[in-house]
């Protein structure tokens, strides 16, 4: 594994860990975890749906993201 690829897995585990640090105050969409992560919207919603299909978050019926 190079370096590179090192670290751009670290990248996605912090902008993980941030996503449920947002979700943890309550349900949060992708705009409120955004503001909170200091992701771009689009990213915050990308990872995040890949965190429901994973197991990681639940998505509401109003489309937030919960624990």
């Amino acid at each position: 594994m190079t370096e590179e690829r090192g670290q751009g897995g670290n990248r996605v585990l912090t902008r993980a860990a941030a996503i449920l640090e947002a979700v943890d105050l309550g349900p949060a969409t992708a705009t409120d975890i955004a503001r909170s992560s200091g992701l771009s919207t689009s990213t915050a919603h990308r990872l995040a749906l890949a965190m429901v299909e994973t197991g990681f978050l639940e998505r509401r019926p109003d489309g937030a993201f919960q624990r």
